[in-house]
């Protein structure tokens, strides 16, 4: 995990540095890297209006372009890098369609921190109805500013229609009441004309109520620009100053998003209040929107990526006081994008690496599901509020900082070339696969270790979770052994044994199965009794008193000479030539006597027992194959150990002695 997690911090370093790089162009092809702006003069009469439906201005009275164009500077400046063209409307809009009044009263009556409209269809006996045009452009327009949309038919629960009076069609706005971040929420009802200018005006002046309107001087240098309650400090205060006596739709808009956090305010600098805050600010030129914390200062507008609009005011302000679940969801995001990264570093065939990639995927999102359950019960105890509000102390002064403006500026032009980082992520994952593959090579257990992967043989019971060597020299059959002399120092606990380095491995002994030829030559052993009955001399079982001559007893003396010469034994020798002698060994003198090569087998037998089978596959040792022992005596095929012991699974498959730790002297090796 922390693997893929550094990967994924060099993909944002390797982000940030490109961004850099082509500032750098930029700046040697232009000259200056500062935000130029436009004048609206220049720009068309169709972008003059696409620039105030995005800001929620209305301009139905407008017919000149100059009118136009004063409309746009009262409610802020113009970027060259502003997007003013219809693509930014939403195409489809997502429409809650409610059947039931609890379902109204849950969707609605508690929403602490959004904005519905909802259209109110009324029973089939009353027929005024809005056009489907009107509500079709009201849903286009309201949704730009993150205005819920909802139908509620009434014949589908008329009980609750009746009881809110609803009995003709109608639009309900419901709004949070007061600036907390859980207030009561209000409905208002429009009955008027169903035009869309005369809609798109009630819900504009009922949502700019939700702005408090600064009127003094003292008030202003009071309540916005000093903190004094111990809660201030966390708070964010935004302040319009603006020629224009009317709120920009997206700028009230944002206001209800952020209750109990950010705080807005406006200053209509025309009044006779507005020109006293302005002589004394001096420094503020409107249309002007100032962000205030406890710690800065600053004007929102001037880098890329604070356009007048509501979506990038309300991600500008989420970086500034984020909320739980805006936390959450960045967790989420960048918890599964480090996911991804298992694809590159898993090696192996296609359904291997899917397999490897759903369970990482299902394991981290459930680590990070309990995580957070944890964080949200800590979250509920009094005293982590001093805790919190250290933490978005800190949040602030890194977002505000030179480092967290370029990154800020840095994921607004990645948002705007989302594809462009998808197809560059894309590169990444496959040249991280490709270093992967050739740092570490297609070695030669890859084979065996991916037809064994899914064996979930050993979790037939859990007692080697617990404790893998206590306990378990009563199942390994040794009576001899006395618990008390099994001191608790030579029985590693479960944690010692998962942090055990895998470099042993490599030290075991290791050595080659070799049979002798003489397993063709075996002998069946009733013909060897019946050739043993064969060689008793017939003249010692005959009867006292017979004669014998001379030629049947040389040939009795001769059977018995032949029986007594030495015979080679037809048992099968087992011969273990340890890997050190082989590698030590003189190519020039591999003529090596018998005896020498008999007595390294006996040296060896005494190191490890005799077998002819391997626990692990179950298979018959064959000639020239490698095996492996373990301290505690026992020995395997080399490949099956190592693939036993590299899964953590640091004991011996047979007595469930630690593979890294020599058996005492006390404990006899054959007594198993």
């Amino acid at each position: 995990m922390f693997i893929k997690l550094i990967l994924f911090l060099v993909y944002i370093v390797i982000l940030f540095l490109l961004t850099r790089i082509l500032e750098t162009l930029t700046w040697i092809e232009v000259g200056n890297l500062s935000r130029r702006l436009l004048d609206p003069m220049t720009m068309s009469v169709m972008k003059l209006k696409a620039l105030l439906d995005q800001r929620g201005i209305g301009y139905e009275g407008a017919i000149e372009k100059q009118e136009l164009a004063e409309l746009v500077e009262s409610s802020g400046a113009i970027a060259e890098d502003t997007k003013t063209n219809k693509e930014e409307e939403i195409s489809t809009v997502a429409v809650t369609n409610f059947t039931t009044g609890s379902l109204f009263d849950e969707h609605v009556e508690d929403a602490k921190d959004s904005i519905w409209l909802v259209y109110i269809i009324p029973d089939q006996s009353h027929v005024n109805y809005l056009a489907d045009t009107s509500w079709n452009i009201i849903k286009q327009k309201m949704s730009a500013f993150g205005v819920n949309i909802g139908v509620f038919d009434c014949s589908l629960d008329p009980m609750y229609c009746a009881r809110r009076d609803w009995y003709y069609t109608c639009l309900i706005l419901g709004l949070p009441e007061e600036f907390q971040t859980k207030s009561k929420v209000t409905l208002f009802q429009y009955t008027g004309p169903f035009k869309v200018n005369n809609i798109h005006s009630w819900i504009k002046e009922s949502i700019s109520k939700k702005v408090h309107t600064v009127n003094s001087l003292n008030s202003y240098s009071n309540n916005w620009m000093q903190y004094i309650t111990p809660r201030d400090p966390s708070e964010v205060r935004v302040v319009m100053f603006s020629k224009y006596p009317s709120i920009p739709l997206f700028y009230s808009s944002v206001s209800v998003k952020f209750p109990g956090r950010v705080k807005f305010g406006f200053v209509d600098s025309g009044s006779k209040s507005g020109k006293d805050i302005l002589y004394n600010i001096q420094s503020i030129k409107p249309p002007t929107y100032l962000i205030i914390t406890s710690e800065y200062i600053l004007v929102y507008g001037q880098n890329f990526g604070e356009d007048l609009n509501f979506k990038s005011m309300e991600t500008y302000l989420k970086t500034l006081y984020p909320c739980v679940n805006d936390i959450f969801i960045l967790s989420l995001i960048i918890c599964n994008c480090v996911t991804l990264l298992e694809i590159s570093l898993a090696q192996g065939t296609f359904i291997k690496r899917l397999m490897k990639f759903i369970w990482c995927i299902v394991k981290i999102n459930m680590c990070l599901l309990l995580i957070w359950i944890a964080l949200l019960t800590l979250l509920q105890l009094p005293l982590m509020h001093n805790l919190t509000v250290l933490c978005l102390k800190l949040l602030r002064l890194c977002r505000l900082s030179t480092f967290g403006t370029l990154f800020y500026k840095d994921y607004c032009f990645y948002s705007r070339h989302f594809v462009f980082t998808e197809i560059f992520f894309g590169f990444y994952l496959v040249t991280v696969g490709y270093i992967q593959y050739k740092r570490k090579g297609p070695l030669e257990e890859e084979e065996d270790v991916e037809a064994d992967e899914w064996n979930f043989s050993e979790f037939r019971t859990l007692e080697h979770l617990f404790s893998p060597t206590a306990g378990l020299f009563r199942s390994a059959g040794i009576p001899a052994i006395d618990p008390e002399r099994v001191h608790m120092r030579d029985m590693p606990t479960l944690r010692q044994i998962c942090s055990v380095p895998d470099e042993y491995i490599t030290k075991l002994p290791k050595w080659q199965f070799i049979m002798d030829k003489t397993v063709e030559n075996l002998v069946n052993i009733d013909n060897i009794s019946q050739s043993e009955e064969a060689c008793k001399c017939d003249c010692n079982s005959d009867p006292p008193g017979k004669t014998f001559s001379t030629q049947s007893c040389e040939k009795c003396r001769k059977l018995q000479n032949e029986c007594n010469e030495p015979k080679s034994s037809p048992s099968v020798k087992k011969k273990h030539l340890h890997l050190d002698r082989l590698k030590n060994s003189d190519p020039t003198t591999t003529d090596q006597s018998d005896t020498d090569q008999e007595k390294d087998a006996m040296e060896d037998e005494h190191l490890h027992l005799e077998n002819s089978q391997c626990v692990i596959c179950l298979d018959d040792y064959t000639k020239g194959v490698w095996l492996c022992g373990l301290p505690c005596g026992h020995s395997f095929h080399q490949t099956c150990i190592h693939i036993w012991l590299k899964r953590d699974n640091h004991y011996c498959p047979v007595c469930r002695w630690t593979s890294y730790t020599p058996k005492p002297s006390y404990i006899h090796l054959h007594s198993e």
